[in-house]
């Protein structure tokens, strides 16, 4: 499924599902946005894999910290090892925020 492309995913599709799938895209597409955001989200739980400051191992049985941060529409979400990271990563997200807005 890794190569697979949008089209040949569609061709799987049955006449029922193609129709269902079309009267969700011609009403916003919000139940298609949903399965795509959940699935993005467990790919996400699978990645968190290293400390988003420093790079350290972070196992999920350690209790990582984690920071969800973005825009309502683009969620983005970042682990770490130790307070101590996440706090480093506070201060330059904040410093990043601040030029942003000077610019």
């Amino acid at each position: 499924m890794e190569g697979m492309k949008v089209k040949d995913m569609v061709n799987i599709l049955s006449y029922g599902q193609l129709v269902k799938l079309l009267k969700d895209l011609s009403s916003g597409g919000h139940h298609v946005r949903n399965i795509v955001e959940h699935r993005i989200q467990e790919l996400e739980v699978e990645d968190r894999k290293v400390c988003a400051f420093c790079g350290s191992p972070v196992s999920s049985n350690d209790s990582p910290y984690t920071l969800l941060f973005g825009s309502k529409d683009f969620r983005k979400k970042a682990s770490f090892c130790g307070l101590d990271c996440m706090d480093s990563f506070n201060k330059n997200l904040r410093l990043f925020s601040q030029r942003k807005l000077e610019k």
